[in-house]
């Protein structure tokens, strides 16, 4: 009979370090995207003179011309 396999030491086992450590590491793009979600919701206020709906339409080309930006 053969022996079980032994664990490979290439396999990471995840801690509570970890778990706290990436949980560090996603709270700082999640604030981002808060504060920018908020900014995007609020700019029709902003931009008063502008009709609400050219203001989003603006900010989603905003929004295509940096996911281009992040792909080139």
């Amino acid at each position: 009979m053969s022996s079980p396999a032994s664990p490979d030491p290439a396999i990471h086992v995840g801690t509570a370090v970890d778990a706290a450590q990436h949980s560090t590491r996603l709270r700082v793009p999640v604030i981002w995207g808060v504060v920018f979600g908020l900014v995007q919701a609020v700019a029709p206020l902003g931009l008063w003179w502008i009709r609400p709906a050219a203001v989003y339409g603006l900010s989603l080309v905003l929004i295509a011309a940096i996911y281009i930006g992040f792909a080139v």
